[in-house]
């Protein structure tokens, strides 16, 4: 989660890890490994699944959360232009 100055927080959740790697709550370094994933079946595998929510002036928008993930790897040139 991240509160930013105008009291808008921005929060990415994993959802069904089978077990945390880190302190629930605490702050995560860069590329550092949270959890241990993919704890539900669903069909014929596994899977997790990623929530973002932000919570401005009293509402919840839920968005895509590979909106996040796509502008990473834009802002590493992991992207090609096609």
């Amino acid at each position: 989660m991240h509160r930013w100055k105008n009291g808008s927080e921005w929060i990415l959740q994993a959802h069904h890890m089978t077990e945390l790697t880190v302190q629930e709550h605490k702050p995560l370094k860069p590329g550092e490994q949270f959890a241990w994933g993919a704890g539900v079946w669903s069909g014929d595998a596994e899977y997790s699944h990623f929530v973002f929510k932000v919570h401005n002036y009293g509402e919840t928008i839920l968005l895509d959360p590979w909106i996040l993930f796509w502008q990473m790897y834009q802002d590493q040139g992991q992207l090609s232009s096609e």
